[in-house]
Order: structure tokens, then C-alpha cells, then sequence
């Protein structure tokens, strides 16, 4: 009797080494698995940049000179990454061990419980995220999400008095309670990229009218889009222009955290219509410009 109580005490031993063992090994494996995980490189392929900016300062003879580089990479959960580099030429070592994540109140603001809120997205919507390419002069202030919040706010204000030749909103992408993307329709190609293409079909005199119109809506609401521009104006697949980015959009005399002109500090018609005489000018003209 008291051998078989020894030899189950060692069996029982046995076990409880084999399991410990067995244990520690496992655990050396997920601590390493973590590891790789951890140590993966976040971009793939420098295609997948959110954003890239080159930025330029002026030497002696007037001539740019590059300074350094910004880049943003944002994940499918919606985590952003902001870094930068003094190398003109990037590699993927030297981009992923430059991104930092971002806190996500630096980037998206909390979602008010009004906002129109979109779960399904497709091919025929264009998600339109926080303006990472200003983090490099504004991270830190919360200022970028501010913008998204205001764009939002402006852009379910023309949905509720809409106009043809606004752009359509549908709504916003919500994530962890903050508001990470603004769901617009997609638009086949801007005007500047029709023009460059030799304008095609495009009715300049029928297109400007239309898009005279769409300012003077968004007037009529006491708003300023203070951003007009070729390359912030789309075109339909009727040869509608339809303007977009109402990123510098706000009522009159409110201050501009982002705006076409560095130098404008306020909203003002003034700018719009300023704006919309050089747009003719260029059109008429075919001159370059920076419309």
C-alpha cells in the first residue's frame, strides 16, 4: 500500500513538472510572439501613407531648398501615426521607426449626439479624414480636430438646406465615440484635372454659373467658403461643378483655424468672390494660377 502511494506521488510529481515545464516554454513562445507583433513594421509599401508633405525653405539666391519630410499612416482600426525625416529620400526602416501614434484626441473630436452617423460604407463614397498634413505645425493643439468638428457641423448644416452644386454629405464615420471620417459622394475627377486634360466637354459659362450659384447659397446662409479653388471643385458625371472641402467653410467674421490664403484670419464673402473672379480669369485665359 505504501508503494503505490509513493509511485503516485511521483506520477503526480511528474506532472506538475511536465505542466510547469511546459508552461514556461509556452510562455517564452507568446512573450516572443508579442514581440514580432510589437516590432512589425506598421507600413508595408510607402503607397499606404495617409499623407506625405516635402517641406522647403528659401536660400540665399531664392531658390527652395528641402528641409524635411512629413508623413502620416493611419490603421484600419483608425489609429493614426504622424513622423517626420530629415532624408529627401525615404525608405520603409527609415518611415517606420519615424511614426509616433498620435492620441486620438489630437486628431478626431467626440461626436456629438446629433451628428448623422454612417455604419456602412462603398466604392461610391469618399471618407474624408482629419487634415494630417497640417499635424507637423499643429499637433498638439487639438486644433485638427476642431477643424473635422467644424466641417462636420458646416457640412450637416448644408444637408439640411442642400444645393446641387454643394457637395453631397452623408453623414460621418464614428469610432471609439470620436468622429474619424466624413462620408461624401465620390466624384469622378476636379476641375483642374479636367482642364489639364484639355477640358474636354466642359462648359465653362454653364459649369461657372452653376458653381456662382452654389457660393451664393452657401451666402445666403451667412457661411464663407474661404478655400475656392480648381482642385476643390469637382465634376459630375452631368458636367455639374460641385464644390467640395468645406474644411475653411465658417459664418462670416468667425476665425479660420485653416483657409486658401494664409493671410486671411477671418471668414468674408469678400474672399469667395475675390476667389471666384480669379477662377474666371484663369479658365478664360488658360493661364497657370494657383486657383
Amino acid at each position: 500500500m505504501l508503494g503505490l502511494a509513493r509511485r503516485a506521488l511521483g506520477f503526480a510529481r511528474g506532472v506538475v513538472l511536465w505542466f510547469t515545464g511546459n508552461i514556461r516554454r509556452l510562455t517564452a513562445a507568446r512573450i516572443t510572439w508579442l514581440t514580432y507583433r510589437v516590432d512589425a513594421p506598421l507600413v508595408k509599401s510607402l503607397e499606404d501613407l495617409r499623407t506625405f508633405c516635402n517641406h522647403n525653405t528659401i536660400d540665399d539666391d531664392g531658390n527652395l531648398e528641402f528641409s524635411y519630410c512629413t508623413f502620416s499612416f493611419v490603421t484600419k482600426e483608425h489609429t493614426v501615426y504622424c513622423g517626420r525625416s530629415l532624408m529627401r529620400k525615404l525608405t520603409l526602416e527609415i518611415v517606420n521607426e519615424s511614426l509616433k501614434p498620435v492620441a486620438d484626441k489630437d486628431v478626431y473630436p467626440e461626436a456629438p449626439s446629433h451628428i448623422t452617423r454612417v455604419t456602412m460604407t462603398d466604392s461610391g463614397f469618399f471618407i474624408k479624414g482629419p487634415a494630417l498634413t497640417f499635424y507637423d505645425e499643429l499637433g498638439g493643439s487639438e486644433k485638427i480636430a476642431q477643424s473635422l468638428l467644424q466641417e462636420a457641423e458646416i457640412l450637416e448644416w448644408i444637408k439640411r438646406n442642400p444645393h446641387p452644386n454643394l457637395v453631397r454629405y452623408h453623414g460621418c464615420q464614428v469610432c471609439r465615440s470620436r468622429i474619424v471620417g466624413l462620408v461624401l459622394k465620390r466624384y469622378p475627377c476636379t476641375l483642374e484635372e479636367r482642364m489639364r486634360n484639355g477640358g474636354g466637354d466642359v462648359d465653362l459659362e454653364l459649369g461657372f454659373d452653376g458653381l456662382k450659384s452654389g457660393v451664393m447659397h452657401l451666402h445666403s446662409l451667412g457661411l464663407a467658403h474661404n478655400d475656392i479653388k480648381a482642385s476643390n471643385i469637382m465634376i459630375g458625371v452631368d458636367n455639374t461643378w460641385i464644390l467640395i472641402d468645406m474644411g475653411s467653410c465658417r459664418p462670416f467674421g468667425e476665425d479660420l483655424i485653416m483657409a486658401g490664403n494664409p493671410q486671411w484670419e477671418t471668414s468674408s464673402q469678400q474672399h469667395d468672390e475675390d476667389a471666384l473672379n480669379e477662377l474666371w480669369a484663369w479658365l478664360t485665359d488658360r493661364k497657370p494660377a494657383n486657383v
